[in-house]
C-alpha cells in the first residue's frame, strides 16, 4: 500500500506538469493569433495578407494591391553650370549746371531746377556734388543742348560718366543664368525707351496722359521680360535682382504720382533716366 501511494503521488506530478505545460503553449499560442490578427486589422500589410493569403482559404474576395512605399519627394535637375555673362559698355554725357562741396546747397538748386523742367539729380562724386539736369548717350546730343543753354544765359558743363563693361564667370544653374541674360538684355532696352520717352515728351509736346501711356508701355515690356529668378549668393545675380526692382518702383513712380503741371511730369522723367544711369553705373562699378 505505501508503495502505491509512492507511485500515485508520482503519476499526479506528471500529470500536473503535463497539464501546466499545456496551458502555457496554449497562453503563447493565443498571444501569437491575436499579433497576428492586429497586423491584419491595424495594417496596410495586414489588409494585404488578409485579401491575399486569408480570405482566398475560407471564401472569394477581389485581391488588393501589393502595398507600396511612400511616394518620395521629387529631385529636381539643379545641377549648376558656369558661364560668362557680359555687361556692355555705355558712355553717358551729363548736362550739369552746378557742382558744390555742400549737400545742402546742391539740393537746393537741383529743387529750382526742377521747377524749370530739369532733372534736378544730384550726383556725388569725391566729395563733390554735381546737379544734374539729364543725361546724353551721345556727347554731340550734350553739346547742342548745351550750347543753347549757354546762349540763353545759363552757366553749366558737360560731365562725361563712362560705364565700363566688363565680363563675369558665373556658377549657378541654367534657369538662373537664363533669367540673368534676360533680365539685362530687358534692361537695356528699357533704359533705351525712357530716354526716348524724356526727350520727345518735351519735343512732341505730349500731354500727361500720353507720357503715362508710353511709361506703362516700357513697365509692361520691361515686367514681362524680367524673369523670376532665385538669386542664391551670387553677388553678380543678388546685384542684378535688385537694381531690376529700383527700375520697376521708379517707373511704378511715374505711373502713381499725381500731376497738375506738365513741367513737374517732364521733371520727374528727366529725373528718373539720370537716376537709373546712375544706378546703373554704381551696379558696375560695385561689381568690379
Amino acid at each position: 500500500m505505501a508503495y502505491r501511494r509512492r507511485r500515485s503521488y508520482s503519476s499526479t506530478n506528471r500529470r500536473r506538469r503535463r497539464n501546466e505545460g499545456g496551458a502555457g503553449g496554449l497562453f503563447i499560442a493565443i498571444v501569437v493569433i491575436i499579433g497576428i490578427i492586429l497586423v491584419i486589422v491595424l495594417t496596410p500589410m495586414g489588409e494585404w495578407i488578409n485579401d491575399n493569403v486569408f480570405s482566398p482559404l475560407f471564401g472569394t474576395t477581389t485581391p488588393s494591391p501589393s502595398p507600396t512605399m511612400p511616394d518620395m519627394p521629387e529631385v529636381t535637375d539643379a545641377a549648376t553650370v558656369s558661364e560668362e555673362i557680359t555687361l556692355d559698355a555705355m558712355d553717358f554725357y551729363m548736362l550739369q549746371m552746378g557742382v558744390f562741396t555742400s549737400q545742402e546747397n546742391a539740393a537746393s538748386y537741383a529743387e529750382s531746377l526742377k521747377k524749370q523742367g530739369g532733372a534736378g539729380y544730384v550726383y556725388e562724386q569725391d566729395g563733390r556734388f554735381r546737379v544734374i539736369a539729364y543725361a546724353y548717350s551721345t556727347q554731340e546730343d550734350a553739346n547742342t543742348v548745351k550750347q543753347r543753354l549757354v546762349d540763353s544765359g545759363y552757366e553749366c558743363a558737360i560731365f562725361a560718366l563712362p560705364i565700363h563693361g566688363a565680363t563675369y564667370r558665373i556658377t549657378a544653374t541654367n534657369d538662373q543664368i537664363n533669367s540673368l541674360t534676360s533680365s539685362l538684355s530687358a534692361l537695356k532696352m528699357a533704359m533705351e525707351a525712357v530716354s526716348e520717352v524724356a526727350l520727345t515728351f518735351d519735343s512732341e509736346k505730349l500731354t500727361i496722359e500720353e507720357g503715362k501711356e508710353r511709361v506703362q508701355t516700357i513697365y509692361d515690356s520691361l515686367d514681362s521680360a524680367l524673369l523670376t529668378f532665385s538669386p542664391g549668393g551670387s553677388t553678380l545675380l543678388l546685384s542684378v535682382d535688385e537694381y531690376c526692382t529700383t527700375y520697376k518702383d521708379a517707373l511704378n513712380n511715374i505711373l502713381v504720382s499725381n500731376f497738375t503741371e506738365t513741367i513737374d511730369f517732364s521733371s520727374l522723367l528727366k529725373y528718373t533716366q539720370v537716376m537709373l544711369t546712375c544706378e546703373y553705373a554704381n551696379l558696375i562699378d560695385s561689381l568690379a
